[in-house]
């Protein structure tokens, strides 16, 4: 079996600083000694590297132009050629990540994503083209905004954005006086994870759900109580049913169905459609339906209901009217 090839990620639109990091990562020795790496190269802005001051192994660069020439065979192919024990990747911001992600050869392996956005335009591209901010930070380790002012009345507008798409993101705001901050702002849940039985409102699904996910150990073996829309199939047993909520992430064309497979002994008078609410005991398992560890809620009470003001919920913990 080969060994895995750490690859490390760097996402933002163009003059976002993403080179000028990368020049530092690899002109730092503690980072670079001994270790051949691939650079990929996925656009051109207006900075340029200087691999004169490149300390370490040996850096091959490999450029791709277009979305679609991202494929396996020849990023190994590249990777093998230049000997290197690592990639980076200088990713074009207008491109989904998701296309690199299905390009990668299989022994490659993401071993960490930082973000890089410039303040004074980021607040455009959240507006104009939000959804592929929210690829780039829904996934990030870290978000890095420069062209800042110490006192920039825009951080906390920065921070939210953030924060909306993923909760626990690590922000760090780089000012025009040459310092840097890490943003430490506390953000609060909507719901008491150390009550008896945790109350999520109905507009806090989304958040709930993307919370548990990321951090599964906090969230299992506790009682929750939600409003949620059932779901059935024939993958299902008699006593199974899903129960949860359509999420928006960033736009109405990626709405998705948020469900958790739930097991009730009255789940037969249940259908496709109905809104419920139950209170249940959640743990993570492995399970044949998810083919992995997921969430299952195990049915303590239940009671039909209306549907909320708000049938979509985003993962900022707001109702969206579609």
């Amino acid at each position: 079996m080969e060994r895995e090839v750490p690859v490390f990620m760097f996402n933002g639109f163009l003059d976002s600083g993403k080179t000028t990091f990368i020049q530092s990562i690899l002109e730092n020795e503690e980072f670079s000694k001994d270790v051949n790496t691939l650079l990929v190269i996925c656009e051109e802005g207006e900075e340029e590297y200087r691999p004169e001051r490149f300390v370490g192994g040996k850096v091959t660069f490999y450029n791709v132009e277009n979305e679609e020439d991202l494929e396996p065979y020849p990023l190994e192919k590249a990777r093998k050629a230049a000997g290197a024990e690592r990639v980076i990747v200088e990713y074009n911001g207008m491109w989904q990540l998701s296309s690199f992600i299905y390009a990668m050869p299989e022994q490659w392996i993401i071993a960490q994503e930082m973000t890089f956005a410039d303040a004074a335009t980021f607040r455009s591209f959240n507006l104009n083209m939000r959804n592929l901010v929210v690829d780039q930070i829904q996934n990030t380790d870290c978000v890095t905004f420069r062209n800042l002012d110490p006192d920039s009345e825009m951080i906390p507008e920065l921070h939210d954005i953030c924060r909306g798409i993923q909760r626990g993101v690590d922000i760090v705001y780089k000012f025009n006086d040459g310092t840097e901050k890490v943003d430490d702002t506390p953000d609060p849940l909507p719901y008491d994870l150390d009550a008896p039985v945790v109350e999520i409102g109905d507009n806090a699904y989304g958040l709930w759900y993307a919370e548990m996910m990321q951090f599964p150990d906090k969230y299992d073996k506790k009682k929750y109580r939600f409003k949620a829309f059932v779901g059935k199939d024939r993958s299902l047993g008699r006593d199974e049913f899903f129960a949860g909520r359509h999420v928006m992430s960033c736009c109405v064309n990626d709405i998705q169905y948020a469900g958790m497979l739930c097991r009730w002994n009255k789940a037969v008078v249940l259908k496709t459609g109905d809104w419920v609410i139950l209170e249940a005991k959640l743990s993570m398992e492995k399970n044949r339906v998810y083919r992995a560890v997921g969430p299952v809620l195990t049915v303590t009470g239940l009671v039909r209901t209306s549907e909320p003001e708000y049938k979509v919920v985003t993962l900022a913990g707001t109702g969206v009217d579609v």
